[in-house]
């Protein structure tokens, strides 16, 4: 993990222990989703299935404007299908996967509807640093004396992390419903749509944005009395 990352990490650990815990309302917390994603390039490729986990921290201010940072590991990426011809003439699928996984930090600002049973739309930003880069491909045993067939031999992963900007934004919006369960625990479900507004591939001829979907449950724990 680069010193930079390790920075950043420790100035939102300190920020948040050092917020005034006397202020209206303040939420930490954890969440984890699952959720299809997809890189949008000149390919075309398969959506496949993310996830997304980490801490949450949410100020609401006496007005209910909302403003909430996460610190998250995500999963984004894509598949390749491919359907082989064996020897006997049938046909068989295999699925080739592309990971990038990425440290985010999450910024949202959003709006609260209700008390106990609430409704919160947010919108915001989402930085992410990338911790590793993966990709697959089929692999074939070089033909002998039959040129118009190779034999299939299995499935490649390599690294392509110099291949990819190690810095990544998406633009992201947010939907949450939650309920409060006790006096200071809250649960919640949440959807957020994250689309990439910078390129993640290096290659300056190749433009390579993520859209993402996720689907997040969490719980949180309220600061204030």
């Amino acid at each position: 993990m680069e010193l930079r990352l390790k920075a950043l990490i420790l100035f939102l650990i300190l920020l948040v222990c050092n917020i005034h815990l006397r202020a209206q309302s303040q939420f930490i917390g954890i969440k984890g989703g699952l959720g299809p994603v997809l890189m949008q390039d000149q390919g075309l490729h398969l959506a496949r299935q993310g996830f997304a986990f980490g801490l949450v921290y949410n100020y609401q201010k006496k007005s209910r404007f909302t403003f909430g940072a996460e610190l998250l590991y995500e999963r984004h990426g894509y598949g390749d299908d491919y359907t082989i011809q064996q020897s006997d003439g049938r046909l068989e699928k295999y699925l080739a996967l592309t990971n990038f996984n990425y440290i985010t930090t999450p910024i949202l600002i959003g709006y609260t509807f209700g008390n106990k049973f609430y409704l919160k739309p947010s919108i915001g930003l989402s930085p992410g640093f990338l911790v590793t880069a993966t990709s697959s491909y089929l692999t074939f045993q070089e033909p002998f004396f039959d040129t118009t067939y190779r034999k299939f031999t299995g499935i490649k992963t390599v690294d392509i992390k110099n291949a990819v900007n190690t810095f990544n934004l998406s633009a992201m919006a947010d939907i949450t419903i939650g309920c409060h369960i006790t006096g200071h625990l809250d649960q919640f479900l949440s959807v957020r749509f994250q689309g990439g507004l910078t390129s993640i591939s290096r290659d300056k001829t190749i433009q390579m944005w993520n859209n993402d979907t996720y689907f997040s449950f969490g719980i949180r724990y309220s600061l204030t009395k």
